[in-house]
């Protein structure tokens, strides 16, 4: 598990580095580069997160809840909503 959390963070490390504008022209936030990691990070998070919460969790619900679609800019809003809640779980995975 310890591997796949490093990977997930590495992922959203990349998306935010995507948004600040640091990773170049090439991978803006609307760039099928950003828009797949987005959608493989999100993907593998649930994936993760489903081991161990169900829809009865509030913060689970709604890292689930906000759609799929959209252009970079539309996801990378449900990233900035969905990526507290990440954090959180993270934290609880990592301590125990």
């Amino acid at each position: 598990m310890t591997e796949n959390i490093e990977k997930l963070k590495s992922l959203a490390d990349n998306i935010q580095a995507a948004k600040l504008g640091k990773r170049g022209k090439e991978n803006h936030i609307n760039s099928y580069t950003v828009i797949d990691e987005y959608q493989e990070w999100r993907t593998e998070s649930e994936d993760l997160f489903e081991q161990y919460f169900d829809i009865t969790n509030s913060h689970y619900e709604k890292f689930v809840g906000l759609p799929r679609g959209g252009n970079g800019y539309v996801l990378m809003n449900y990233f900035d909503q969905q990526y507290q809640i990440f954090k959180v779980h993270i934290k609880r995975f990592e301590s125990g």
